[in-house]
């Protein structure tokens, strides 16, 4: 018989081999990473609300700039129609709640032009965390439209007129009394025009005077006389009107004052045509255009405009 003899070793194993550091490498490289993505994403965030804050505060600039442009525009107080020289200028200032403020100043280039300018800034944030300021400015060209009238006499009527009572009509060029400034070169006018056909009755001579005392004019009947004034229409000068009634009486006896400023809230004040002791001098310069939806009763009072 044969036997098989089976030699099997066996070896012992591998010692493993330390890797001494390399999990607090990782963990640095890991945080490095996270560190640089926290950073990126915290600039980034910054930047996008630094664009938007000056993206709110400039809205808001432009916004308070156009405010007070129109603003101005809406107040428009006639004074310096009539008072200002030209090259000579006007500021004034405007708060808009929460947007910003408007600084406006308005300066007269010549007799019908004046040219406005609107400077708008607006402040989002804090002094603590960092504020953003803007100013916008914008500008406009305002040109008076002054209507053209062909003012041939003091009363000019397409219809029949009486003159009674103590009523007075005066075609001549007088300057009002405690008046400057105005132009007595103009020769004198007719005391009414009427068309050829109407009816003229003045019950006492005296109270129509003028150069003639009554004129008549073909025009007199034309409804373009009473509708079209130059580049104005008795529609634009309707919804420019500062007063607005249903009829009824004329103005008070004399102008208000409200708060030491001429009561342009009052439809019945209608400004200070007198001048002196005993007058109104904060009406002076308001000229309002005075439209009545109906028949009015002038009895008394005074204005002007």
């Amino acid at each position: 018989m044969f036997a098989l003899s089976r030699r099997v070793s066996h070896s012992a194993p591998r010692a493993a081999r330390p890797r001494r550091g390399f999990a607090m490498f990782m963990a640095l490289g890991a945080l490095v990473i996270i560190g640089v993505l926290v950073a990126g994403s915290s600039f980034i965030t910054l930047q996008e609300q630094r664009l938007g804050q000056n993206s709110v505060v400039q809205t808001r600039a432009f916004t308070a700039a156009e405010y007070g442009l129109n603003k101005i525009q809406a107040d428009w107080d006639k004074t310096p129609n009539l008072q200002m020289n030209n090259g000579l200028s006007f500021d004034t200032s405007y708060v808009l709640a929460g947007q910003g403020t408007a600084k406006v100043r308005y300066t007269r280039l010549n007799n019908e032009t004046f040219w406005i300018v609107s400077e708008g800034r607006a402040t989002v944030g804090n002094s603590t965390a960092g504020s953003r300021v803007a100013v916008k400015r914008v500008g406009a060209v305002l040109r008076l439209r002054i209507p053209t009238i062909r003012a041939n006499g003091a009363i000019t009527t397409a219809g029949n007129i009486s003159v009674k009572g103590s009523g007075a009509v005066y075609g001549n060029n007088m300057v009002p009394s405690g008046w400057s400034g105005c132009d007595t070169s103009q020769p004198a006018k007719a005391g009414i025009v009427a068309t050829p056909t109407a009816t003229v009755d003045i019950q006492k001579a005296s109270s129509v005077t003028g150069t003639p005392q009554v004129t008549r004019d073909p025009l007199a009947a034309d409804s373009n006389t009473y509708v079209r004034y130059g580049d104005e229409t008795w529609e634009a000068l309707k919804s420019m009107a500062n007063v607005t009634i249903n009829g009824g009486q004329g103005p008070d006896a004399s102008p208000t004052v409200l708060n030491g400023v001429c009561n342009k809230a009052n439809t019945s004040n209608w400004g200070e045509p007198h001048r002196g002791a005993g007058t109104v001098a904060e009406c002076y310069n308001y000229f309002p255009i005075i439209y009545s939806t109906s028949s009015l009763d002038l009895n008394g009072g005074r204005g002007q405009g």
